[in-house]
């Protein structure tokens, strides 16, 4: 293989890899019963979901739900939008306090350079209903998604929080800036490479054109 078909060959395989990404599948749940609020996730790949009022959701819940240990990552409560340590968060439709809502939600991809597993919890107001708590394992290396939260019956218990976890390796437990300054800026942003990709590619098209000239 000549060496322009190496460059040819490594950045198709860096497009494909990220081209993959971008498949969505959605989950709803609770996925039985007759519940009086669902919540739907895409690039999810499992879900779970608590009752009875209990407050936000807790490392021990997902825990039980999907085995692990877990870390907040980042969150969202009662208001504002935007980017919150990994997690970019935006309310399309609807409002913190109501529902329905629905919106998208986006990791840092450095994330999953760190951490091999990674999901979202949904809180709903307390009183209005069950479930009150949805949780659902995102599928790995998924960057960003969809989120739709519906009532079904009841009244009242609007959009209350999301938080996004990590379920950390041993000596990658890190979750927020000041802490992981040193471990994220030795790590390269997908981002990154797929500009070099990119730069590749084009290098090689140039390269081509110019031995054809010859």
């Amino acid at each position: 293989m000549t060496s322009l078909s190496k460059v040819l060959f490594v950045s198709a395989l860096i497009s494909i890899g990220f081209a993959g990404r971008s498949e969505a599948s959605s989950i709803t749940c609770p996925t039985t019963g007759t519940p009086d609020r669902t919540v739907t996730v895409s690039n999810a790949i499992n879900c779970a979901t608590l009752g009875g009022g209990g407050g936000t959701a807790q490392a021990g819940d997902l825990h039980n739900a999907f085995g692990g240990t877990w870390i907040a990552a980042g969150a969202f409560s009662g208001s504002g939008e935007g980017t919150n340590n990994w997690l970019t968060f935006d309310i399309t439709n609807g409002a913190f306090g109501s529902l329905p809502a629905s919106g998208t939600w986006a990791i840092n991809p450095i994330l999953w350079q760190l951490h091999p597993r990674a999901a979202l919890s949904f809180h709903l107001g307390n009183g209005g209903g069950d479930p009150d708590i949805f949780m659902f394992e995102i599928e790995p290396g998924k960057l960003s998604g969809t989120f739709d939260i519906v009532r079904l019956s009841g009244s009242g218990g609007g959009f209350s929080n999301i938080v996004l976890w990590a379920d950390p390796v041993e000596g990658n437990a890190c979750t927020s800036g000041t802490d992981c300054a040193e471990q994220l800026a030795a790590v390269p942003e997908p981002a990154s490479l797929v500009l070099l990709g990119t730069g590749l590619a084009g290098l090689a098209v140039q390269l081509r054109k110019r031995y054809a000239r010859k």
